[in-house]
Order: C-alpha cells, then sequence, then structure tokens
C-alpha cells in the first residue's frame, strides 16, 4: 500500500494555497530574477513571508525593488539581497555579476522579460541563460506548457529539487 501524502495549505492576504512548511524543514536559498516585475516581485513577497522554507533571497533585477515596493515585503525585506543584473547581457557579464555573491541556490524563479526583436511564431530563446542556470544546478527542470504570448507573459521558472 503507498503512503498518502497530505499538505496543509494556508491564505495570507491575495495569495491563496500556500503551503505551511513543517519545522524540521531545512531552510533553502532562491534567486528570482526580474524581481522589479508584477510576477516576479509577487514571488518575492511570498518567498519572503516563509522564513522557515527560505533562509536567503536573490532579487536580480537592473535596478534594486523601489522603497515603497519593498515595504510591502515586511519583515521579509531583511534576508532579500538585490543584484544587479542585466539578463540581455552575455552569460560571462552575468556572471560576473554573480560571482562572489551568490554561491550556493536552492531555487531559481526565472521571471526576466526579453522584448523579441523580430516578429516570429515561434517564442524567444536564450540558451545561454539555461546553460548558465544548468552550470550552477546539474538538475535544472522546464516546465511543460509553453505561453502563446511571450510579449504578455513571463518566462518560465527554473526550479530545482
Amino acid at each position: 500500500m503507498s503512503k498518502e501524502l497530505t499538505h496543509t495549505l494556508h491564505t495570507t492576504s491575495i495569495y491563496h494555497g500556500l503551503p505551511v512548511y513543517p519545522s524540521t524543514i531545512t531552510p533553502k536559498v532562491a534567486i528570482i530574477t526580474g524581481a522589479n516585475g508584477i510576477s516576479g516581485f509577487h514571488t518575492l513577497r511570498v518567498l519572503a513571508s516563509a522564513p522557515e522554507r527560505w533562509s536567503k533571497i536573490y532579487a536580480l533585477s537592473r535596478r534594486p525593488p523601489p522603497p515603497r515596493l519593498m515595504n510591502l515585503v515586511g519583515d521579509g525585506k531583511e534576508r532579500v539581497e538585490h543584484v544587479a543584473c542585466d539578463f540581455l547581457l552575455g552569460p560571462e557579464e552575468i556572471a560576473k555579476a554573480l560571482k562572489g555573491r551568490v554561491e550556493s541556490v536552492d531555487a531559481v524563479f526565472f521571471y526576466s522579460y526579453f522584448q523579441p526583436r523580430e516578429t516570429s511564431s515561434s517564442p524567444p530563446t536564450n540558451p545561454d541563460i539555461a546553460n548558465l542556470a544548468s552550470q550552477h544546478q546539474p538538475r535544472v527542470q522546464q516546465p511543460g506548457p509553453t505561453p502563446r504570448n511571450w510579449s504578455r507573459s513571463t518566462l518560465p521558472c527554473f526550479a530545482t529539487s
């Protein structure tokens, strides 16, 4: 007979279905790219509200989130560190921005926006970023469905286990 797993969920403000983490869990470190955008910032808020799960959160964006947004993060903002990083640059420049600041990461939430240069039916790709992520974490998993309209959506996140 298989063992049944159950998870307790809770609601905080506009966020529904958030997990309740057991006290035995080891805190993890996360990177959020595009932390100033809608999806990236709200992911930052949710992760910062769970100190028992996320001990450190690196917010990667060109500019730090403005103080008015960071005030919305609440007490969790002490665990958030901004790293200035432009994902339109090459992988060497991205690695230089991370070197010495980000040592180990458990999960990467990728919300950086890329403006397509030409009209095309296929979504834009940047294999250099995927390769950079896989060099730091060997088990990078990409999600299933591809968004239809890349100009109005964020790129999927990379998560590691």
